[in-house]
């Protein structure tokens, strides 16, 4: 499961500063310490110190519109990253119409903060802003309000109600739901313990319900076909769900307990979606099958799953595919492997290999990059440390990598075999030349349309295909015969512009 990372941060930041005194701002006045923005002619809220006495004592945080200092007068603008962080004594916030934005975990871990008034000028609250706020009873959101960053509510188990002004176009409460929506995708980013879930929302976010201890029933429409990392960490509702396969509505959300080794599971018939990160981290899960009513697979599914033998989607599914019987999850629209596991053979008609794709798979020994393959995404093979052979056949410069692609695995040891004139190429491409053995030993399949074998299909390979019908240059039927008629002729030409045009 996707880890918060900006959270855990945070809460690293403040056990290193824990015993800090710095002083961190310009100038404070009537006990609300200030900092001047980059204009010169406006203020940002900041903390007084980032250990545990953050404000200490301050139970009131009336913050003024304007403030004065040395004679100048200063607009109040925002509420800068951790604020008010820590502040164990603060009991109620009051925030102008003056203010812009509220920044990251700005009254984050405020546990005594029962009440805020959030003025209707804030066009951005920073993710974690009130985390752990567990005395906050009811918050509304109001209609200025356009960017709500990430679990701005988490582990807040003491919130009742939760309210957009009906006037922000950009999220809603719709049906009196006691919750946050993004109204263009329809996904719940926010809620709490008296949350309905409206039938019109078909995403539920990333930590929407962390930790909201006293969530206890929920109701999950089947037009639900997403649920992010973490959605219901933490509630009642999961803790009492029974060990093994755990479904909220027609999404299976997560796998509860200790995954008993040799286990396979085939997905229920009418599943519409994998949460993200739902198998993460299961070493006992040989085998998975995904049924055809599959329509969202969440980033992360099947990390981390080291035993990992079997991925089957099962034929008649339209979003996701396995084609060629090749153990992995194919996103069939955009030819991309999300998914892969240690007997994974990676079909010629893939194009990418998605993030993460063979995250911590320790039992792939050995793989084979198609020609095809122009883009490999960021972690796709973390930490493979099994990994002994990699046989890659695109041209480096072809494929975009993301980052630490091959982090993890053995670059001393595992050797990389490429087409021969590809050679330099590897040895000198980031990444690629981590390898230590490199070694140009393959004998590349020739794509559709490489006509002059340069590893690119373009204008060039219509001439030098025209002049092998002229007898200008020796004539290879092999690569030459485009159409598969048998013969080398200007039919050949045509099926060559089309490939080139995108038309076949």
């Amino acid at each position: 499961m996707k880890t918060n990372i900006f959270k855990l941060a945070s809460l690293l930041l403040m056990l290193m500063l824990s015993t800090s005194h710095l002083r961190a701002y310009d100038f404070m006045v009537d006990g609300i310490a200030y900092n001047v923005n980059s204009d010169g002619e406006s203020v940002s809220v900041t903390y007084t110190t980032l250990s545990m006495d953050n404000y200490s004592g301050l139970t009131n945080a009336d913050i003024p519109s304007t403030v004065s200092h040395d004679g100048t007068d200063y607009a109040v603008t925002a509420i800068g990253n951790n604020a008010f962080v820590n502040c164990r004594d603060l009991i109620s916030a009051t925030i102008p119409n003056s203010i812009i934005t509220i920044g990251d975990c700005a009254f984050g871990w405020s546990t005594s903060l029962t009440s805020v008034t959030i003025g209707n000028s804030v066009k951005s609250i920073g993710s974690n802003a009130f985390y752990d706020c567990r005395s906050l009873i009811s918050v509304t959101i109001p209609g200025s309000t356009v960017e709500i960053g990430g679990e701005i509510f988490g582990r807040c188990s003491g919130l009742e109600s939760m309210v957009v002004e009906s006037e922000n176009p950009k999220y809603d409460s719709r049906d009196n739901c006691n919750a946050i929506i993004e109204t263009a995708t329809n996904t719940l980013i926010a809620g709490c313990k008296n949350t309905s879930i409206p039938n019109t929302v078909t995403a539920i976010g990333s930590y929407a319900f962390y930790c909201c201890s006293d969530l206890t029933n929920i109701t999950i429409p089947n037009s639900v076909i997403s649920i992010g990392g973490g959605a219901f960490s933490g509630t009642q509702w999961y803790l009492n769900q029974p060990n093994g396969l755990v479904y909220a509505g027609l999404v299976v959300y997560a796998y509860k307990g200790v995954m008993p080794d040799g286990t396979s599971i085939t997905l229920k018939d009418d599943t519409k979606g994998v949460a993200e990160g739902c198998f993460h981290g299961h070493w006992g899960l040989i085998s998975i099958t995904i049924p055809s009513s599959v329509l969202v697979i969440g980033d992360g599914a099947f990390t981390n799953c080291k035993g990992l033998e079997s991925v089957v989607v099962e034929i008649g599914n339209n979003t996701y595919d396995s084609r060629d019987n090749c153990n992995a999850i194919i996103e069939t629209a955009t030819n991309t492997l999300i998914a892969g596991c240690k007997n994974t053979s990676i079909p010629n008609s893939i194009t990418s290999i998605g993030e993460r794709a063979f995250y911590n798979c320790s039992g792939l020994e050995k793989v084979s990059i198609p020609k095809s393959v122009i883009k490999i995404g960021e972690q796709a093979f973390y930490y493979c440390t099994g990994l002994t052979r990699i046989d890659s056949y695109p041209n480096p410069s072809d494929v975009t990598l993301g980052a630490v692609v091959f982090d993890g695995v053995p670059t001393s040891t595992c050797e990389l075999h490429v087409l021969s004139q590809y050679f330099d190429a590897y040895s000198n491409a980031d990444q690629w030349k981590d390898f230590i053995n490199i070694i140009d030993d393959l004998d590349g399949p020739v794509s559709a349309g490489d006509v002059n074998g340069d590893g690119r299909v373009n204008v060039s390979d219509v001439t030098t295909l025209v002049n092998m019908i002229l007898g200008v240059v020796e004539k290879d039927e092999q690569v030459a015969d485009i159409n598969g008629d048998g013969r080398v002729n200007v039919s050949d030409v045509t099926a060559l512009i089309n490939i080139i045009l995108g038309v076949i």
